[in-house]
């Protein structure tokens, strides 16, 4: 298959801006997804409620997925104790999505604690993978996700950075696309010139993806983008392209939703999830 790479684009924009809530629903081609208590959401594992399965390689339980604050605003926070392999799948109404379009959409805020330090020994940590992973062969999968771009102990300044990625297994190849760098300043966060968190809240985010095929040129596009909660101001996006025999084979396929912390425990770091939005039918709401 041939890849056609579109350049990513990125925009420094501070801003600041509040969590809405949403009542879960799951109609045709949409799932909507809050934590509210309203919803069967209560505090504990996020795996308890019935849309979800948690899954954990170490034989524990699935401890990085919880739910905290359901009876108001609702928030699923990822947050792993250690770094064995664990997966929180969506299995509620509406799993298995086939189309020749899928979105998702994320709203959520990041938590460095405070006075640790940005600097590891390895590159980029995932906050967390999203994933959307084919029933029929789980090889394959179209991966998506914010990073953080760890520094080196050498440029500790470099810590508060961050880009975007997608990962598709489809296809003869792995195509993979990230975006230019963000400076964690755009997203409220800080650190001292040592690469210690003095703020490492961040403000209300918004993660988008899309995968489309387009029967007449014979390709698919993914594109993932980061802006404020509201969608008004763009800080990052990344597009890629395939085109070639079979690059209408995700189309084919029924896909599960997921979502796992990587090694986000090397890290002092939680995800809170606001709200997950799944569609097959642009543009998302």
């Amino acid at each position: 298959m041939k890849r056609v790479h579109i350049p990513a684009v990125a925009a420094a924009i501070a801003f600041n801006s509040f969590f809405s809530v949403h009542a879960q629903t799951s109609t045709r081609g949409q799932i909507s997804i809050p934590f509210t208590k309203s919803d069967g959401y209560r505090d504990g594992p996020a795996g308890n409620h019935r849309d979800w399965k948690a899954f954990s390689r170490n034989g524990g339980g699935a401890d990085a997925f919880t739910i905290m604050k359901s009876a108001n605003s609702g928030i699923l926070v990822v947050d792993p104790t250690d770094s064995g392999l664990q997966i929180l799948t969506f299995e509620g109404n509406g799993k298995g999505i086939r189309s020749d379009e899928i979105h998702a959409e994320i709203t959520f805020a990041l938590r460095f604690k405070e006075d640790t330090s940005s600097v590891r020994s390895y590159k980029t940590s995932v906050l967390p993978l999203f994933q959307f992973q084919s029933i029929e062969d789980k090889d394959k999968k179209m991966s998506f996700g914010l990073q953080h771009v760890t520094p080196l102990a050498k440029s500790p300044e470099n810590g508060n950075t961050f880009n975007l990625f997608i990962k598709n297994t489809y296809g003869d190849e792995n195509a993979t696309s990230f975006s230019e760098r963000i400076d964690g300043k755009d997203l409220g966060l800080a650190i001292t010139p040592e690469g210690e968190w003095t703020d490492g809240q961040s403000v209300a985010l918004k993660l988008r993806y899309s995968i489309r095929f387009d029967s007449d040129s014979g390709s698919w596009t993914e594109t993932i983008s980061l802006s404020n909660a509201s969608g008004s101001k763009t800080l990052a996006q990344s597009t890629q392209t395939v085109e070639g025999r079979d690059s209408d084979a995700f189309t084919k396929k029924h896909h599960l939703f997921r979502l796992s912390p990587q090694n986000m425990s090397d890290e002092e770091v939680a995800v809170l999830i606001n709200r997950i939005h799944l569609s097959t039918q642009p543009p998302l709401p």
